[in-house]
């Protein structure tokens, strides 16, 4: 098998990869607590990966309300995005582009979250898991 072409550099629409390596999502419940604050050891888990051509860090709650798995990081408090910028400036030293996907889990929010208050789901029950 010739995996030669992996390390060759690609275009993805206006970007140019270094690689055609690209990490997926992946989700790993780690943010600091109280208060879902990304930290070092996710800076250090991204930054030991960031020769990928472009990589897709874990999902991001973007509101409390809206969070559905436990010890995810959010991007709502000045705390979280500190810790997210500590995060990237680590991966940009050996990377180009990573993307940040926004976590919105409507009504599957975790029971912790569902205050019944305001937007991103609060109000809004999960039928087989909210009975």
């Amino acid at each position: 098998m010739n995996t030669e072409s992996l390390f060759e550099s690609v275009r993805l629409g206006d970007l140019t990869l270094k690689s055609r390596i690209v990490l997926p999502p992946l989700t790993r419940s780690r943010s600091t607590q109280p208060g879902n604050i990304p930290n070092d050891m996710m800076a250090t888990y991204y930054a030991q990966r960031a020769s990928a051509g472009f990589m897709v860090s874990e999902g991001t709650q973007v509101e409390p309300r809206g969070q559905g798995y436990a010890w995810t990081p959010g991007i709502s408090t000045p705390e979280q995005v500190e810790g997210l910028e500590k995060g990237h400036r680590g991966r940009s030293r050996r990377r180009r582009y990573d993307l940040l996907p926004a976590l919105a889990c409507g009504p599957d929010i975790a029971p912790f979250a569902a205050t019944g208050k305001g937007s991103s789901g609060g109000a809004v029950r999960h039928p087989q898991r909210n009975r």
